[in-house]
């Protein structure tokens, strides 16, 4: 479902991928006054989180292996 207007509008439409989070922590970040954040600093970030967040996924979405007694 998707929220097209209202507080959380910007967070629920995003599809997850590496360029929306990052325009999503960019266009937070910009919100507060004396921040300028670099770029590819975040790019680089949010890489390295959508990165662990897939691994940490797929392992929590495998079958646990029977183990023998």
């Amino acid at each position: 479902m998707f929220a097209f207007t209202g507080p959380f509008a910007q967070f629920q439409n995003n599809d997850g991928s590496v360029d929306a989070i990052t325009k999503l922590v960019l266009d937070l970040v910009r919100k507060v006054p004396g921040l300028d954040p670099d770029q590819k600093l975040v790019e680089q970030l949010v890489q390295r989180f959508h990165s662990k967040a897939s691994d940490i996924l797929a392992k929590s979405q495998k079958k646990p292996e029977k183990t023998l007694r």
